[in-house]
């Protein structure tokens, strides 16, 4: 049943009709993978430039018609048109003058100083519990844990496939 198929779809292809235009005597060039043309093949020499290749066809006679067409071009314009202008306007200028002190003069800050806090603080108070003698309290220390059995891991390797996955043959025993 494999075979059938396989056959019905050799036939499909070969009963294909040919859509490509031929490009002027490059009709099969050297060879196209079909192993007839090529360097060294049934015409001996290299029979891909000999007459049985695409080089020996003439190439066919196309007529050609030279077609005129008007394009606009940019013509510059000999009188000045209006441009608009921006009109000056006034500008303030700012500037840094420094006024010299002939001596240091104290200045009072009031130390410290208040601080306006945005968001509402909320004071805690801490409450002093009497106790009549203190009394240990256990906390849990991380102790080593020893483990006397050793339990195998399995480590997964990754494989790049054998000798035969780089088309040779199928013959992996030996890699």
């Amino acid at each position: 049943m494999k075979l059938l198929i396989c056959l019905m779809l050799i036939a499909a292809v070969f009963a294909e009709d040919d859509k490509n235009v031929k490009k002027r005597g490059l009709s099969y060039g050297l060879d196209l993978g079909l192993g007839y043309g090529g360097y060294g093949s049934y015409e001996g020499e290299y029979s891909g430039l000999s007459e049985y290749s695409g080089y020996a066809e003439h190439a066919p006679i196309v007529k050609t018609q030279i077609v005129t067409k008007t394009v606009p071009v940019a013509v510059p314009v000999p009188k000045p048109y209006p441009v608009k202008v921006a009109v000056p306007y006034p500008v303030v200028k700012t500037q840094t003058v420094h006024v010299p002190v002939d001596r240091p003069y104290p200045v009072p800050v009031d130390r410290p100083y208040p601080v306006k806090v945005a968001v509402p603080v909320v004071k805690t108070q801490t409450v002093h519990v009497p106790v009549d003698r203190p009394y240990p309290v256990k906390v849990a220390v991380p102790q080593p844990i020893y483990i006397k059995e050793k339990v195998p891991v399995a480590v997964p390797v990754k494989s790049y496939g054998s000798y035969a996955s780089y088309g040779h043959s199928g013959y992996d025993s030996y890699y």
